[in-house]
């Protein structure tokens, strides 16, 4: 059986490129992101490179979208060994610009998605008896104030 991963934030970037460096080397990949046309073009690249795929729209500011993500994930490859949190956003500009709502889709997608998709997996690690969780840091790009 292959080992299998999972990759938040796939459709493009980092995400696609580390899906298609998995499929590249003999994993097969989940891959999850918000825009289901760009998880789609993904998708049939990982395909091209003849390896098995599943792809699954998913918000990772929601919980229960994660929750859904790993059990698909689970019940389509029967284990999961490694769990790529790389879904990230970041604000750039001036930071008097940025309202709350900015601010708070930054840390909803940065963070609560990282604990969201770690809250999910990780009891499912744990009674395997391993798994590997990698996150990717996202810078949040800010000017500084001068008066």
């Amino acid at each position: 059986m292959n080992p299998t991963v999972i990759i938040t934030g796939a459709s493009q970037g980092i995400g696609k490129a580390t899906a298609l460096k998995f499929a590249h080397h003999g994993y097969n990949v989940v891959l999850a992101a918000r825009e289901s046309d760009r998880l789609e073009a993904a998708a049939s690249e990982v395909r091209a490179l003849g390896r098995e795929v599943l792809a699954i729209s998913t918000d990772v500011k929601d919980p229960k979208q994660v929750d859904e993500l790993i059990k698909k994930a689970i019940a389509h490859f029967d284990k999961i060994d490694i769990l790529i949190n790389n879904a990230g956003i970041f604000a750039f500009g001036p930071v008097e610009e940025f309202s709350l709502n900015d601010w708070q889709q930054v840390i909803n997608t940065n963070l609560w998605g990282y604990i969201h998709t770690i809250n999910a997996l990780l009891p499912y690690f744990l009674k395997q008896g391993n798994g590997k969780i990698v996150k990717v840091i996202h810078h949040l790009s800010v000017y500084a104030l001068i008066f």
